[in-house]
C-alpha cells in the first residue's frame, strides 16, 4: 500500500514505481521488447487488458490502521 499526503509524493511514486511496472519496454538482456511482449506488465506474467485506473481513497486518520503494511 502506498500512502502520500502531498501531490509531489504521488507524482514521484508514479514516475519511479507505477510507470516502469506498467509499460515493459526492455528485456532482461537490454534489447527492446517486441510489440507482443509490451502487452505484459514488467513481471512478464500479468497481461495488461486496458488502461490503468487509479482510485483516490480519503479516510480519517486511524480508521484503516489495521490495513497498514510494515515498512
Amino acid at each position: 500500500m502506498f500512502q502520500t499526503y502531498v501531490r509531489e509524493g504521488l507524482y514521484q511514486w508514479a514516475n519511479d514505481v507505477l510507470i516502469p511496472n506498467l509499460y515493459y519496454t526492455v528485456n532482461y538482456n537490454g534489447e527492446s521488447s517486441s510489440s507482443y511482449e509490451q502487452g505484459y506488465l514488467a513481471d512478464m506474467y500479468s497481461w495488461r487488458l486496458g488502461p490503468p485506473i487509479l482510485r483516490q481513497l480519503r479516510v480519517k486518520k486511524g480508521i484503516l490502521d489495521f490495513l497498514a503494511f510494515p515498512h
